[in-house]
């Protein structure tokens, strides 16, 4: 914001030192010309924050607020929404790491699903569930399940 009024100081500035400079007298018709090709100058100066913005709107950076708009939903829901997902991709990899670390299974021995809910500004873990796969199915089931209802409190399960 600070150098878009620099900007338009410095564009007016200079507008006002041309016209000062332009003929009076004979060169009325240029001084107009002069004139109007300034005031031009001028307003794509104050245009530019106006085409900034028309491109951050494109980038797709504030697709929540469009969405919550378009879909007759709540920006507080639909931010709730992302919460619980950023919530559980985070308790996801931070299980699969437990499973590699605790129990060396490796990242397609096991597959991590966490349901939560954000709930007066708290994340409550519902369920996790986790599919073992391949030699992930040799490790006992119940012991993995057991870390991890005592650590999270809730319902785990284990296939």
């Amino acid at each position: 914001m600070k150098s878009f009024v620099l900007s338009v100081i410095y564009v007016s500035a200079v507008i006002g030192l041309c016209s000062a400079l332009c003929p009076d007298g004979e060169g009325k018709n240029i001084k107009k010309i002069f004139t109007f090709l300034m005031s031009l100058i001028l307003i794509s100066a104050l245009a530019e924050p106006i085409s900034s913005a028309i491109d951050f709107m494109k980038s797709g950076n504030i697709d929540i607020a469009f969405s919550a708009k378009n879909d007759g939903e709540s920006f507080g829901k639909i931010w709730h929404k992302r919460l619980e997902e950023i919530g559980e991709e985070s308790v996801e990899a931070y299980i699969s790491e437990r499973l590699t670390k605790e129990f060396g299974l490796k990242e397609d021995e096991a597959e991590v699903d966490c349901e939560m809910i954000i709930y007066e500004s708290e994340a409550i873990i519902e369920k996790i569930e986790i599919k073992l796969q391949g030699a992930g199915l040799l490790t006992n089931p119940r012991k993995i399940e057991n870390v991890f209802k005592d650590e999270f409190k809730c319902h785990c399960v284990v296939n």
